[in-house]
């Protein structure tokens, strides 16, 4: 699909076993268009969101060269969450929450199977993280 800015998101695929790309780059588990809401709910702007297996990104537009990185967090310790809290219009239903421990962001996506998606790869790049941080979790 090769970079079309008006796909509503790339597609989640856990397919790789590598948690890096050849270059030694954290390998990006998925990206596409989400609007974000600022702390309060009060305003969304749609964002072009990058999540990886270490951090999540999101910048003005999807030619991430040309367009600044807005803003970006680690996923090691994030908390996911389905739905809004706030007592505020959302631009669509399908709301999720990506709570770290200084904040709590919200993500609208366009539909039901995207906010999924989204979901699907947060957990894939957040259980592998705390696997490492964790002797006690009895997973390996």
């Amino acid at each position: 699909r090769g970079g079309d800015d008006d796909d509503a998101y790339s597609s989640y695929s856990d397919g790789g076993r590598s948690r890096s790309d050849d270059d030694g780059a954290p390998r990006v588990l998925m990206e596409g268009w989400l609007t974000k809401s600022n702390p309060s709910g009060k305003r969304w702007k749609r964002r072009w969101c990058v999540l990886s297996e270490l951090t999540f990104s999101y910048y003005d537009g999807s030619d991430k060269r040309d367009k600044g990185l807005k803003g970006a967090f680690e996923v090691g310790y994030a908390e996911l969450s389905v739905g809004w809290s706030l007592d505020k219009k959302t631009p669509t239903p399908y709301v999720f929450q990506v709570t770290i421990p200084s904040r709590a962001y919200y993500f609208c996506a366009e539909s039901e199977a995207e906010r999924d998606a989204w979901l699907a790869a947060f957990e894939d790049a957040v259980d592998p993280a705390y696997d490492s941080r964790s002797d006690a979790s009895g997973r390996s």
